[in-house]
């Protein structure tokens, strides 16, 4: 399946990369929390977890949203671990290299049975089994080697951030491959031009562990560079433990583009293999290059032709980034079309904000609290919208944070995300359908 850019959806993990194994995977022997010790999903040994949300993306670097829920954290230990995949192995079919076994009282399903009394001792695997429920533990101590978790079947949500086109100049933000380093290529003009209008400025997202298996989860952004790096704990990953970290470089603007003059453009991003990273430099929501960790040397590089205005129209060139930790960092460059001997607006200090200034609400509705957050009807966690005076911020179940405005008094904006995703307030306040492609909505009580 693909998608409205020709891209292939990317696919959710199951049981690697820290996602959940399937509670029910669907095999011959009806088992369910495979690995897990006890018989299925043993209420005494699995506790009930939050969903879980992993980043994933597509071969141009596009975000999309895995989400696992009725997520369970089961102990396990080798034993069962090797017991179970013995007992599916006997309930397959014998055409698929199984026994064929219905009962465990067939002569394979005892096999394994004695196989585990020979390795572990009857003792323990009796334990093991749970047959007598958690009584027994006290008596036996049977012993564990870990958690597994398992949850039901993941849904792929997105894409988080649209891929929109088009520039409020008009200009053409698409551009072809080039050579390594930024080249700027002028071209005889009146003397206006674009003017970098102060210091960049800096966000990122709110920098929230989600335990217990991702915590240290950091982003640092300042002009031309990202860094962040995560710590995946040896409780929930059973391979591929410790601390990743992961950079980003791009190309900084230039403090004048002169109209019809070409810029060339590059982003360098370094991640450890598997764990991907990626981002985008765009001018007025049109894409001019999309940075990915899996591409040769990590780097991609594109050229923009800066378009033609007039005195006073203004011009936002926008980076964008995902660390290894799941978090964003944004540094947005405004400029300002100003004809010659103008001089462009002084330059203050830049700071890491985590609230954008937005533009003044126009409407009175008070929306700020705690909300209650809907895909495709099904509850995937809470979140909350804070409103300061004029100022308006939304944050997902996923911690992740967008500036907002009031469209009107039925329509708000999260200014961050999917370049500016609307969303229709109902007459009480209570409710917000936003315009993603899954059916989406936000309510309170």
């Amino acid at each position: 399946m693909q998608t409205a850019y020709g891209q292939s959806l990317p696919t959710c993990p199951i049981g690697t990369d820290g996602a959940p194994n399937l509670r029910n995977p669907g095999i011959a022997s009806g088992g369910e929390c495979r690995g897990a010790c006890g018989e299925d999903c043993p209420s005494d040994r699995c506790d009930p977890l939050a969903h879980i949300v992993i980043p994933i993306y597509d071969a141009s670097g596009q975000q999309y949203n895995c989400v696992y829920n009725n997520v369970v954290r089961c102990l396990t230990h080798q034993g069962c671990q090797d017991h179970d995949a013995c007992y599916d192995k006997c309930a397959e079919p014998i055409s698929s290299g199984g026994a064929g076994e219905t009962s465990m009282l067939g002569p394979c399903h005892l096999k394994c049975n004695d196989d585990c009394y020979n390795k572990w001792g009857k003792a323990q695997c009796r334990a093991w089994s749970d047959v007598a429920g958690y009584v027994a533990d006290y008596w036996v101590d049977p012993d564990f080697g870990g958690y597994l978790l398992f949850s039901d079947p993941p849904k792929l949500l997105g894409p988080i951030r649209d891929k929109s086109q088009g520039s409020k100049t008009g200009g053409d933000n698409q551009g072809s491959k080039t050579g390594n380093e930024a080249q700027i290529s002028p071209v005889s003009s009146d003397g206006g031009g674009w003017y970098l209008q102060g210091e960049p400025v800096i966000t990122k997202d709110e920098e929230i562990d989600l335990p217990p298996c991702y915590t240290g989860r950091t982003v640092a952004v300042s002009n031309g560079k990202g860094h962040g790096s995560q710590k995946y704990s040896a409780e929930c990953f059973k391979e591929g433990s410790g601390t990743y970290s992961s950079d980003v470089t791009w190309t900084v603007p230039p403090a004048y583009m002169k109209p019809g003059s070409t810029i060339s453009f590059s982003m360098t991003f370094s991640s450890p293999e598997g764990k991907p990273t990626g981002g985008a430099i765009k001018a007025n929501g049109g894409t001019i290059v999309e940075g990915d960790s899996r591409n040769p040397q990590g780097k991609s590089t594109a050229t923009y032709t800066v378009p033609h205005g007039s005195p006073g129209n203004e011009l936002e060139l926008y980076v964008s980034f995902i660390m290894v930790s799941g978090l964003h960092g944004y540094v947005t460059y405004n400029y300002e079309y100003q004809e010659a001997g103008i001089t462009a607006a002084s330059a203050t200090q830049s700071e890491v904000i985590y609230e954008a200034n937005a533009p003044k609400s126009v409407g009175p509705v008070d929306i700020g609290g705690t909300w209650n957050l809907y895909v495709d009807s099904e509850l995937v966690g809470t979140g909350q919208i804070i409103q300061d005076g004029d100022r308006l911020t939304f944050i997902n179940h996923n911690g992740q944070q967008s500036s907002g405005r009031f469209i009107d008094s039925n329509t708000v904006e999260a200014t961050d995300w999917e370049d500016g995703l609307r969303g229709t307030l109902t007459s009480d306040g209570n409710r917000i359908d936003w315009e993603t492609s899954l059916p989406s909505s936000w309510t309170r009580d």
